[in-house]
């Protein structure tokens, strides 16, 4: 099961022990908009994290400063920043 992220495991935020808590991280997608939701659970999924739940967090990302006009694109660019926060957290970084 690592091999498959080796990548990320080589960055010094991740690193193997990082890996085994996102692996056992149960993670609860928050952005706002379900499109961004849904980015957000693939992110959240492809990056190893053990469990996304359906359940809506309470946390919330804000990227309106990015001055992005397309709402797919916005969707996109919130669910993004939205699992990189969570993920974040887990790590302690």
């Amino acid at each position: 099961m690592m091999r498959k992220y080796t990548r990320q495991i080589r960055l010094k935020e991740v690193g193997e022990a990082g890996q085994v808590r996102l692996a056992a991280a149960t993670i609860a997608p928050s952005a706002s908009r379900a499109w961004a939701r849904t980015i957000e659970a693939t992110y959240l999924r492809a990056a190893g994290v053990g469990t996304v739940t359906d359940a809506q967090g309470d946390l919330h990302v804000d990227v309106s400063s990015l001055d992005i006009r397309d709402d797919a694109a916005r969707d996109f660019a919130e669910g993004a920043l939205a699992a990189l926060v969570a993920m974040k957290k887990v790590l302690g970084a």
